[in-house]
């Protein structure tokens, strides 16, 4: 296959969030969804990086998190409510979602792979 340069590119990546279990206490259940990710061009990845090794406290470095979060995701498939409909992606629900701490990891553990090259665990 030969190399598609793409002025805007997005892709889907699947996400696996480890979430407690309501009903085994003490373990995790694992969650799946797919995030539709835009990535950052190079140079704001850099300069997003020198802000963050900047910044002083805990809640700044949170707040910075949560931007570059919202920058590069763009929708979501295969997240339900506790009817199991559908939920649409938002913003505000993004931001609600990036409140849960697995969510959050989830999604920076699968950017992550998706940037260095690696393929999705088998299964996701």
């Amino acid at each position: 296959m030969k190399f598609q340069l793409v002025e805007n590119p997005k892709y889907w990546w699947p996400v696996t969030a480890r979430v407690p279990s309501e009903t085994m206490p003490g373990t995790f259940e694992v969650q799946k969804l797919k995030i539709l990710f835009t990535p950052m061009p190079h140079d704001e990845v850099v300069e997003a990086q020198e802000v963050y090794a900047s910044l002083k406290s805990e809640s700044e470095r949170n707040d910075h998190e949560k931007a570059q979060l919202r920058r590069i995701c763009s929708d979501w498939a295969d997240v339900i409510d506790d009817d199991k409909k559908p939920v649409p992606f938002t913003r505000d629900r993004l931001d609600a979602a990036l409140q849960q701490e697995w969510f959050r990891k989830g999604v920076y553990a699968a950017f992550g792979e998706s940037q260095n090259g690696q393929e999705a665990a088998r299964g996701n």
